[in-house]
């Protein structure tokens, strides 16, 4: 049996989109946004099990995310216009969800490998229809975003005797490691557009370590309250 992660966080990161809310913290059968740490409003339905993994959609103000029950997982997307949520996809402990709005590409991790499919308005997505990107079987992924200016989809691997941040394009070419030192067990990955920088939480560390998508610095800030 799948257990997911009681809570992810998802933040949202399009400056140039006006929200009323900054974050959305998923968790059971609800989704609480909140705006400058206040719960502005939330989201539920009887129809869900677990809430997990989730990826937001500015381009068409959709929010998606993961429903896990006892032996599949189901990506939702939520429409804020019109309150409506429809089914994507089903299929085996998904792990995580990612979601590039330039191709309409939806990313995600099953069984140590990430797979992506175009979300084409009326069509069936089926595993016919799904991209095999690249195979994990020696790593632990946990996280995956992307940089849809660049083309790459990135993760997080767990690994205790190796543990990395990968990058690799939305093809499975041009495989690259991002990250390798100075970390412990990374589980959740973020990528800021405009700033062009990569922010991921690392279990073992009370630093929110950060690193610029282009010249490589890595910067650690403190989330100490």
């Amino acid at each position: 049996m799948y257990k997911p992660r009681s809570v992810l966080v998802l933040v949202v990161l399009s400056v140039g989109v006006v929200h009323s809310w900054d974050f959305a913290v998923v968790s059971g059968k609800q989704i609480d946004f909140f705006l400058k740490d206040n719960i502005t409003h939330s989201i539920s339905s009887d129809q869900f099990n677990s809430l997990s993994a989730s990826a937001y959609d500015a381009l068409h103000n959709t929010l998606m995310f993961v429903d896990n029950q006892a032996d599949n997982s189901s990506v939702y997307r939520y429409n804020f216009t019109s309150n409506d949520f429809q089914l994507i996809l089903t299929r085996k402990q998904i792990e995580d969800i990612a979601y590039d709005p330039v191709k309409d590409l939806l990313f995600w991790i099953q069984e140590r490998i990430i797979f992506s499919m175009q979300l084409k308005s009326g069509s069936r997505n089926v595993v016919s229809n799904q991209n095999l990107v690249i195979e994990l079987h020696d790593e632990i992924p946990t996280s995956i975003a992307v940089d849809s200016c660049e083309g790459f989809v990135y993760w997080t691997n767990k690994k205790i005797s190796k543990p990395t941040i990968e990058k690799v394009r939305f093809d499975g070419s041009v495989r690259e490691v991002v990250v390798d030192k100075d970390i412990h067990e990374p589980y959740r990955l973020i990528i800021d557009p405009e700033i062009k920088k990569m922010f991921w939480i690392d279990a073992l560390s009370v630093l929110l370590p950060n690193i610029h998508l282009r010249n490589k610095l890595k910067e650690f800030k403190s989330v100490k309250g």
